[in-house]
């Protein structure tokens, strides 16, 4: 009989957005297709409730939030999901680790940066899923780990791996810093997984953005 520890099963825990949450439902579907023994997708009851019924190779695990609504601003939204998660993920895996797919990896939101902590915690291995393209994933990751700088003067700019950018082609928060600080603040924050994340998933072609692709990779 084959042993719990060889069976794969993945958690995916989309960030609750509009524009996150189907790719990485695609995504799900895509890895059950490639033979995870099990799929798990892990979501709010509010987003649960409201999805279409998948096929049976995806689980949905609901977090209760008792009908309370979620809060509008970016920054106590970000802490009242992560407060969710915390409390809710524990008893997931736990209850989960019994089953005959004991869950090994867990696949988050790449915006969701607190929950890699969380997932090693819990022995699991924490893949990021960045639901942006790769161009956009580096350029922000220049701008902030590297410092690199806009000139005001309309200069273009000059990133590794990218053509030559005009101010124009770039989000206006980056080279106007008071636009939108939450904002600023919550995708530059993602580039902790760069340094945390045992895995890195980009919603992409390779043959749309191959240069980016090779650069991001070891």
């Amino acid at each position: 009989m084959e042993e719990k520890s060889n069976k794969s099963h993945i958690l995916v825990l989309p960030f609750p957005a509009q524009g996150h949450i189907n790719p990485m439902v695609q995504f799900s579907k895509k890895l059950a297709s490639k033979g995870v023994n099990k799929v798990t997708l892990v979501t709010i009851d509010s987003i649960s409730k409201n999805m279409p019924k998948e096929s049976s190779s995806i689980n949905i695990e609901s977090i209760p939030h008792d009908d309370e609504s979620p809060p509008q601003n970016i920054d106590k939204f970000l802490e009242w999901f992560h407060v969710l998660v915390s409390k809710n993920l524990t008893k997931i895996v736990e209850k989960l680790s019994d089953s005959v797919y004991p869950v090994k990896v867990l696949v988050f939101d790449s915006i969701s940066t607190l929950v890699i902590d969380l997932a090693h915690k819990l022995g699991l291995k924490g893949a990021a899923f960045f639901t942006q393209s790769c161009s956009l994933s580096a350029i922000y990751y220049h701008m902030d780990l590297e410092s690199t700088k806009v000139s005001l003067d309309g200069s273009d700019v000059s990133l590794p791996s990218l053509p030559l950018l005009a101010k124009e082609d770039l989000p206006s928060f980056i080279y106007n810093t008071d636009l939108y600080p939450a904002l600023r603040g919550l995708v530059f924050n993602q580039n902790i997984n760069f340094k945390k994340a045992d895995w890195l998933f980009f919603n992409t072609f390779n043959a749309l953005e191959k240069e980016v692709v090779d650069w991001i990779r070891p």
